[in-house]
């Protein structure tokens, strides 16, 4: 039960909402590689998390 609140109450990310293929296509018409793309998206929601300015 504790989990399942704990669930249902966390804030969603973009790696909740996109799927690897959106992330591969996404770096593919931006010409980043997919690591470089994922680590600036995780960097974002980091500073968010934290309260800094993206």
């Amino acid at each position: 039960e504790r989990q399942r609140r704990k669930t249902k109450h966390k804030a969603m990310t973009a790696f909740d909402i996109i799927s690897s293929e959106d992330v591969s296509e996404l770096s593919n018409e931006l010409g980043i590689s997919e690591d470089k793309l994922t680590y600036a998206v995780m960097e974002v929601i980091s500073k968010r998390k934290n309260g800094g300015m993206a």
